[in-house]
């Protein structure tokens, strides 16, 4: 809709400036030709009007654009162009000045005529050079509006790429999991299969669209949870959640949230006694904070994985300067921290 409306905008704009000149070049110059009617000296100046519309629109249109697009080959057609465009607006000034003379009953001779019409050529000039600069200015805008809008397309191929590869690295994560209870064979392979499915679920209705709600980027990401807690001994007291409820719905990226717990499960020996994951999620008046840490499972592993690499290329892409990502390991404890303002 703003697109179509763009060519209206630029017409409005265009009336609004010539009017304005219009209006300026009639009071300023009133006081040269007292002899005149007012009604008189409006058409006198508005065949003058005419004449700079003329000579700005042919070159703005047809000249402009062509002045530097053109092959070097070329160009003495474009000064053709140019040449031929001031002889059409000299051509238009005698006219013009003929038309005046007869609207204040001079006495003029063609040689009178013509040499005043000279005066002209200065007007028509600068108007020459104006169209010139509008156009350029235009077609210099519009090629940095394409390159924009190519860029966002770039970057949303980028983005979905990005969500291909997290993905499958999650179900990887999925599938050990399903396995680990097969090799045992729990009795809460039925609930870890129905608890997939909803994971599944979500990620098909959800990871190609541009936005979802933070309520179900949320459920989907207690889902998660409540799915790999399904292969862990006393999983309440070794998975500790602060999850706070948004106090109205907002937008974000879908499965944004997912790498900081994909990665603390993954990287987390679940078996020993006093190793915890602790997730917790709040909101704040512009946007939330995410903060994730686990035990290490290895003395000296930091690796953050696939999915915080991938992370931070959607941030970049989908927030720019509107968030602060960071991960870094003390004592043994990988931390992962994540705030989104300006949501």
């Amino acid at each position: 809709m703003i697109k179509k409306l763009l060519p209206y905008r630029a017409v409005l704009i265009h009336i609004l400036v010539w009017a304005l000149f219009f209006s300026f070049v009639v009071f300023s110059m009133l006081h040269k030709y007292p002899a005149l009617s007012f009604g008189l000296y409006l058409l006198l100046q508005a065949l003058i009007l005419i004449e700079m519309l003329v000579v700005f629109y042919i070159n703005y249109i047809f000249i402009a654009p062509r002045l530097f697009a053109e092959r070097r080959l070329l160009s003495f057609i474009n000064l053709g162009r140019v040449i031929l465009l001031f002889v059409l607006g000299y051509c238009f000034s005698l006219i013009v000045r003929v038309l005046g003379a007869s609207i204040k009953s001079e006495s003029l001779t063609f040689l009178e005529i013509a040499e005043s019409s000279l005066e002209s050529l200065g007007a028509i000039l600068f108007f020459f050079i104006l169209s010139t600069i509008v156009r350029l200015s235009k077609s210099y805008n519009d090629s940095k509006l394409k390159e924009s809008e190519l860029l966002q397309v770039i970057q949303q191929a980028e983005l979905e790429a990005l969500k291909a590869k997290t993905n499958p690295h999650f179900l990887y994560n999925a599938f050990n999991t399903l396995y680990a209870l097969s090799e045992i064979k729990s009795d809460l392979m039925s609930g870890a299969i129905l608890k997939l499915s909803n994971i599944m679920r979500y990620l098909l209705s959800n990871s190609s669209h541009a936005k979802v709600s933070i309520n179900e980027e949320l459920g989907f990401i207690q889902d998660f949870i409540d799915f790999q807690k399904l292969r862990i001994n006393d999983p309440e007291k070794k998975v500790i959640t602060n999850i706070q409820e948004p106090p109205s719905d907002f937008l974000i990226t879908p499965t944004l949230l997912i790498s900081f717990v994909e990665n603390a499960f993954k990287h987390s020996n679940m078996v020993k006694e006093d190793n915890t994951i602790n997730i917790d999620f709040k909101v704040d008046s512009n946007g939330f904070t995410y903060y994730v840490t686990n035990n290490i499972y290895r003395t000296g592993e930091t690796d953050s994985g696939i999915g915080n690499k991938n992370l931070k290329k959607i941030l970049d892409i989908e927030y720019g300067n509107d968030y602060e990502l960071k991960t870094w390991s003390e004592d043994d404890i990988f931390h992962a921290y994540l705030s989104i303002q300006n949501i």
